[in-house]
């Protein structure tokens, strides 16, 4: 079975206020500040992957078209 990378990702001000929005997340130190440093020290996915916009599509859209990908149908 290939492995299969599915790739979310979002504005960084949409992803801040999200972060800035869940105060229940188990993870002390999840802040849009440290968000900004993860994402300034990323490296970019350079494998074949799905990406979703979690921004622009609806939970079950994402979740649609990643079920078509994991399948090996057309996302």
């Amino acid at each position: 079975e290939p492995v299969r990378v599915i790739e979310c990702v979002c504005p960084p001000e949409v992803a801040r206020a999200r972060i800035a929005a869940d105060r229940t997340h188990p993870a002390g130190n999840r802040t849009p500040e440290l968000h900004d440093r993860s994402r300034a020290n990323a490296e970019p996915l350079t494998v074949p992957r799905l990406t979703l916009d979690t921004s622009g599509l609806a939970p079950d859209e994402c979740e649609r078209r990643a079920r078509d990908y994991l399948s090996g149908s057309s996302a």
